[in-house]
């Protein structure tokens, strides 16, 4: 990718990642708690930016197992 994108592209593409957080629920919930710890953030909002539809609504379904925060 160096070839193709600037340095700003790339900047924005690691601060975008640097609060991704991607795989099973026993990965992602330290990460994820330090996230919220760190920030306090007022709201979340979570995507599954998945082509396979199955695989995408099952990723959202996992959401609750992480018994991080409350679903409204």
């Amino acid at each position: 990718m160096d070839s193709i994108w600037s340095q700003a592209e790339k900047m924005m593409v690691d601060n975008a990642l640097s609060v991704s957080f991607i795989g099973s629920v026993d990965t992602v919930k330290p990460r994820l708690a330090a996230f919220l710890a760190t920030y306090q953030p007022d709201e979340l909002i979570v995507t599954a930016n998945i082509y396979d539809q199955a695989a995408r609504i099952r990723s959202l379904e996992l959401t609750p197992e992480l018994n991080l925060f409350t679903l409204q």
